[in-house]
């Protein structure tokens, strides 16, 4: 059976696999601008199609129910960002 040694890593061996492998951390992400995140929500299919129905809703003379679902896709944008 082999040994195991309990004492870890030499300051040699730290520095040449520091050297090798770089820091034992991770790269932080950018966070998105939260008018980006809005703005790759509503160019979604579904939401465009949503909104292109409340506008025509308007048009039709229906301007409640165009309200009604442009509040519910402003309701569901908040969401999603949030």
């Amino acid at each position: 059976m082999k040994k195991i040694d309990w004492n870890g890593l030499t300051k040699e061996q730290v520095a040449r696999k520091r050297d090798e492998f770089g820091l034992n951390q991770l790269e932080q992400k950018r966070k998105e601008p939260c008018y980006l995140k809005i703005l790759h929500i509503i160019l979604e299919p579904m939401f465009l199609l949503l909104i292109v129905a409340a506008l025509i809703y308007f048009f039709l003379g229906e301007p409640k129910d165009g309200l009604i679902m442009l509040v519910f896709v402003v309701v569901i944008i908040a969401i999603e960002v949030i």
